[in-house]
């Protein structure tokens, strides 16, 4: 991605306003060509406002958000999500996310600092929260460290596997119901 950022500033720099829109308008293109196939699209993109970032957030119909629950982690999300809308509500007025959602990752249940930073996070955020957090472990590690799920591991861990099937199906479930409600 990061080699396409540069390729994208090039592409943009010094053109006329609608020329860079109707570029940021391509990876929207791309999707709508194959959203018929599929029930859900997702992208994986950095969490900046470079070129990528914002030609992501104007493709997309749905945000959601990974954040650790640490206060530095939480600043940086909240200064990304409000910097963000702010930044595609002026490029794109018309635009509309069917949601915007913090699914908490690398949760510690152990650590006293985490389970009270997510009362913070809650009270903060409240609906724009996923119930289900993902758990820190270093089966996880492990395996992204293989290019692996931890499914594929030798010895899959069974709590961190339904950890991650809880959360992925509070997460398709909320989905569905969001984007079947709005078309």
């Amino acid at each position: 991605l990061s080699s396409s950022e540069f390729e994208a500033a090039s592409q943009i720099a010094g053109g006329t306003r609608e020329s860079a829109l109707e570029y940021f308008q391509r990876l929207k293109d791309g999707i709508d060509t194959v959203k018929n196939d599929f029930d859900f699209v997702l992208v994986d993109a950095p969490p900046s406002l470079g070129i990528i970032g914002i030609q992501t957030l104007l493709s997309v119909d749905n945000i959601i958000i990974p954040c650790p629950p640490r206060m530095l982690d939480f600043v940086s999300t909240r200064m990304f999500l409000q910097t963000a809308t702010e930044y595609v509500n002026n490029v794109a007025s018309d635009k509309v996310f069917n949601s915007i959602k913090v699914m908490i990752s690398m949760y510690d249940r152990r650590n006293e600092k985490s389970r009270e930073f997510v009362e913070v996070m809650e009270a903060v955020l409240s609906n724009h929260m996923y119930s289900n957090m993902m758990l820190h472990s270093e089966s996880i590690d492990n395996s992204t460290a293989v290019f692996q799920t931890p499914w594929e591991a030798d010895k899959p861990d069974k709590r961190i596997t339904e950890n991650m099937k809880s959360v992925f199906n509070e997460i398709c479930t909320d989905l569905i119901a969001r984007n079947t409600n709005n078309g």
